[in-house]
């Protein structure tokens, strides 16, 4: 068992065959949105400059955010809009430079009421895969006792 620095266990580290890729496996006593790309390596958010488009797949992903490009600072929106982001102390979470919850596609809101979102949170199941978790307020999400308001799920 491997511990971070962030009181996150993970239990298994396998790499797929031919691929080169490492998943790891989290103990399940710690949601899954407690991952974060840096620690996965994503190279959106690794590298400067490099930009990644993802495709929803989710129906909340379809019919709100549409298709996201992720970039090191920012996340682009279906629609054209965009919010920047900056990475918070290493730690999984990622703080809107200025809290907002966007109109986005079909009239609907990223967090869906209008409350300010502050933090996301983006997890890597597999090396084709995001999950970006949503939260709103101005306290970084600590783990099993902070919810996201939304989840959004895109491959690419």
């Amino acid at each position: 068992m491997q511990r971070f620095g962030d009181n996150r266990w993970f239990t298994e580290q396998t790499q797929s065959p031919g691929t080169g890729v490492i998943d790891m496996h989290e103990d399940l006593r710690i949601p899954a949105v407690a991952l974060s790309l840096a620690l996965l390596g994503l190279p959106a958010l690794a590298a400067a400059q490099d930009k990644t488009q993802w495709t929803a797949t989710s129906t909340t992903a379809m019919a709100i955010t549409g298709d996201i490009v992720v970039s090191d600072n920012t996340v682009t929106f279906g629609d054209g809009k965009e919010i920047a982001i900056e990475a918070v102390g290493g730690g999984p979470a990622y703080k809107l430079s200025e809290p907002d919850d966007p109109v986005l596609l079909n009239g609907n809101r990223l967090c869906g009421s209008g409350k300010p979102v502050g933090y996301v949170i983006f997890v890597r199941p597999s090396e084709n895969s995001l999950s970006m978790s949503v939260f709103d307020g101005d306290k970084a999400p600590q783990g099993d006792n902070d919810s996201p308001c939304a989840v959004y799920n895109y491959e690419r």
